[in-house]
């Protein structure tokens, strides 16, 4: 248990956004990217926008949704 999610998410390698929940829905890319070791991030609901976390260095991917 983390009380956040930047919490949860230090020194992560990869982080996996497994819930629509505003809070995590809502993260700040270049904030969480100031917490793990590496900027990947895998979205298994659709949730985020791709280009807004791209544009902050990370490695998104999502399931169900082609690669770029």
């Amino acid at each position: 248990y983390a009380p956040s999610a930047l919490e949860a998410a230090q020194g992560a390698h990869a982080v996996l956004h497994l819930t629509e929940w505003a809070e995590f829905r809502e993260l700040d890319p270049a904030a969480l990217g100031g917490a793990v070791a590496e900027r990947r991030i895998l979205d298994g609901r659709n949730a985020l926008d791709p280009e807004r976390w791209r544009e902050a260095g990370w490695t998104y991917r999502a399931l169900g949704r082609p690669t770029v």
